[in-house]
Parts: C-alpha cells; structure tokens; sequence
C-alpha cells in the first residue's frame, strides 16, 4: 500500500493504481481486513485523482463499511473524506455534508487538526458551490486557523484561495485550482 500512496503523490496514478490492485489482491488472498480497507481508500483517493467517481464511490463505501466494522478511527474518517469529496462530485451535497461533518467528528476525537482542517475545506467548499457563501466562508477559516496551528504553509496558501474565490464569487471554479496557481507562485517567488 505505501509505495501506491508513494506512487499517488508523485501524481504516478497508473502505477499507484498497479500498486494497490496487487496490495488488495494480497490482503484478499490472506483475508486481512485492515489491509483491504487501506487499499480500497487508496484506491478511492487515486480514482478520485483520476476523476472515476463512480468507481470511487464503490471502492470508499467498501472501505467505510470494513472500517466501521474494525472500528479504525483513522482509517474511517479518512474513507469519509473521500465520499464526501465523491459525493459533492456527483452534486449530492446533503450527502457530501454528511460525510464531512461525520469525518470531522472523528478526526476532532482523535486531536487530528489536519484532518479536521481537512474536513472543514470540504465542507466549505460543499457550502461554496450550493452559493451559501457565509456558511463557506466560516469553514474555509476554521481550516485556514488549524493550517496556521500546524504550520502548513503551502496548504494555508491553497484554503486561502478558497476565500479568494468567494471574494469573486466564482461558484463555477474549483478552489483547489486557484489555491495551486498560489502555491506555485509561492514556491517559485
């Protein structure tokens, strides 16, 4: 699974998908359910990148149906990221909301402040593209101020220009767009 996550993030997705195909065909193989899961979300994450939601959808179901049952916190929260990122895709906003709110339930358990800054991006961004802006806005600043308490500079630059678009009230413009033409421009500067 590593190296598929590896693979992911180098923006490799045929080979992150090669990777974890083989690691789900593994873990199947000696019926281990943690290793499944993993490789189902990493295969939901890389389909997401790869703009197969229908496929994700399947995939991240899977994956939050064996994490309930295992009760990984981690794990589960992480799967519900990405269907609430699947479901916004699909204009299922209640959905997707849902899916954010309850990952963000879990991560703030846990203490994890990346994955609630995680969360709240999402849920910001579901509130953005439904034009309810206020709402938006209060989410992208709840992420903003987690980023600045960790110290996420890069990531504070790309939920910024969440703000910048709802300055513009560009409902039609992804954010994440605007927030990497900032990041880029920051590294290079």
């Amino acid at each position: 699974v590593h190296l598929g996550w590896i693979d992911r993030n180098q923006g490799l997705y045929v080979d992150a998908q090669n990777h974890l195909e083989e690691s789900l065909s593994l873990a199947r193989k000696i019926n281990d359910q943690t290793r499944i899961a993993r490789a189902l979300t990493s295969l939901g994450w890389v389909d997401i990148k790869l703009g197969s939601y229908s496929t994700a959808r399947k995939r991240l179901s899977d994956s939050v149906m064996l994490f309930r049952s295992l009760e990984s916190k981690f794990g589960l929260a992480n799967a519900l990221l990405g269907s609430g990122i699947v479901a916004r895709a699909f204009k299922e906003y209640a959905e997707a909301e849902a899916y954010f709110a309850e990952g963000l339930a879990i991560y703030r358990e846990m203490g994890n402040r990346g994955g609630m800054a995680n969360c709240f991006t999402g849920l910001g961004e579901n509130a953005r593209l439904q034009t309810s802006y206020t709402t938006a806005r209060s989410y992208y600043k709840a992420a903003l101020e987690l980023d600045r308490e960790i110290g996420l500079d890069e990531v504070f630059v790309t939920r910024a220009a969440g703000l910048v678009a709802l300055f513009f009230a560009a409902p039609g413009e992804d954010f994440f767009f605007f927030g990497s033409s900032i990041a880029n421009f920051s590294r290079e500067t």
